[in-house]
């Protein structure tokens, strides 16, 4: 039967981290919404919704709230010409914006709206 971390001694604990590295919370759902928490997360938007002429409504009102954070972007779009209209926004309201380069990033989503708390 193999125990789980968090049924280690201390000394158990230790060596388990020393070796394999520190416990992920919800590694799969950081992978997904670029290393954020999905109940962090107040808009998620693709590649392909970000391609449009116009700024994405959800992302207009996610950035008019007075409880956001900071803005990830993906690497895999960091560059192109259409994600200027975004940056710009977030400069617009003083918006921190991040940009994540993690191969172990999986799904389709590009931007994601960071509140500060839970």
């Amino acid at each position: 039967m193999t125990k789980k971390p968090s049924d280690f001694s201390d000394i158990d604990r230790a060596l388990f981290t020393g070796i394999h590295g520190p416990v992920e919370i919800k590694k799969e759902e950081r992978r997904r919404y670029l290393g954020e928490l999905k109940e962090r997360v107040v808009c998620s938007l693709t590649s392909s919704q970000m391609a449009k002429p116009t700024l994405d409504k959800g992302f207009v009102e996610a950035t008019d709230r007075d409880d956001i954070s900071h803005i990830v972007l993906s690497g895999k779009i960091a560059f192109q010409d259409w994600v200027n209209k975004y940056r710009q926004r977030a400069n617009e309201k003083d918006l921190p914006v991040r940009t994540v380069n993690d191969p172990e990033l999986r799904g389709d989503v590009r931007l994601i709206v960071v509140q500060k708390q839970c």
